[in-house]
């Protein structure tokens, strides 16, 4: 693996950016909450 890959709530991005990830792309709506994907690099 070279990377790890999730799908965030938009008030959670803080916390996955203080573990390396980074949001990319548009937001989207996943069970009715606003989410971005993020991506860290291994």
């Amino acid at each position: 693996m070279r990377a790890v890959e999730l799908h965030a709530q938009t008030h959670a991005l803080d916390f996955y950016a203080r573990l390396g990830y980074t949001a990319y792309g548009a937001e989207f709506m996943d069970a009715g909450i606003p989410h971005r994907h993020m991506r860290r690099e291994l």
